[in-house]
């Protein structure tokens, strides 16, 4: 039987590769139906039925792999996602604590809570979910770059800079790193004054556009490219002959399908 699953999710593997998820799902329902107790195989079928964008669906196939291995965070963590992208708030909270009850420290978890504390505008909340990650993943740079942000907007300007700089020594080609150290430089020592040469107004504005390209980059590492787009609108809309912002919207465009936008 296993060779015969093996072969079938083979064959599931190379349509998932080629984005053919109805191909996919089939082939995953035949191993199921070959293995009908397999939680594994329930959760993937779910995580198919997830990227094609079936919520119900996949929602279904999770509840059943928690039903069959209720031990294991990481199902109850998709449950979650699909729960949350479904609208179903409630059910999403019970899960996600499910999960976290299991394993307090599991990471996807942890950064589903805390992504969903900062789009809320929870910035601190936000933080104490990004630190427990951190304190078995110290290297995670993705994180760390949440936490830096969030630490910025919460005013911990000094213990943000800390954040970035781990990411530089970890991976010394990230610019969007250098870029927030530099505007946590400025925060700290360069305070404006009329002397500098610059307004008020021109402070505010560039203070606007760093908190815009932040989120923008925080949506992007969430996999939430609407979002991304809709932040790009805006800080384009404060710097219009920003060429790295023309170009970084255009591909998230891209992504998106909007192609007459993305040109």
């Amino acid at each position: 039987m296993k060779e015969c699953i093996d072969t079938i999710l083979k064959k599931a593997d190379d349509c998932y590769s080629k984005k053919d998820f109805l191909g996919a799902s089939k082939n995953i329902e035949e191993a199921v139906n070959e293995d009908s107790g397999n939680a594994e195989l329930w959760a993937t079928w779910g995580n198919v039925e997830f990227q094609s964008g079936n919520f119900t669906v996949a929602i279904k196939k999770y509840r059943e792999a928690c039903r069959l291995s209720p031990q294991m965070p990481e199902y109850w963590t998709y449950l979650a996602m699909a729960l949350l992208q479904n609208g179903n708030v409630e059910e999403f909270e019970i899960s996600l604590e499910s999960a976290l009850n299991i394993d307090p420290f599991h990471v996807d978890a942890l950064k589903l809570l805390g992504d969903l504390c900062f789009q809320n505008n929870k910035k601190t909340e936000a933080a104490h979910s990004y630190y427990k990650i951190l304190v078995n993943n110290p290297d995670n740079t993705e994180v760390l770059m949440r936490l830096g942000c969030c630490l910025y907007e919460c005013g911990e300007v000094e213990v943000a800079k800390e954040c970035y700089e781990r990411v530089l020594k970890i991976d010394s080609t990230n610019d969007m790193a250098l870029d927030n150290l530099s505007a946590c430089n400025k925060s700290v020592h360069g305070k404006k004054t009329p002397d500098n040469g610059e307004t008020p107004e021109k402070s505010v504005q560039e203070s606007a556009l760093h908190d815009l390209l932040e989120d923008a980059e925080f949506f992007n590492n969430s996999g939430n490219t609407d979002s991304t787009a809709e932040t790009l609108e805006h800080a384009l809309n404060l710097a219009p002959k920003e060429a790295f912002i023309v170009s970084a919207l255009g591909s998230v465009y891209f992504k998106l399908g909007k192609y007459e936008k993305a040109r």
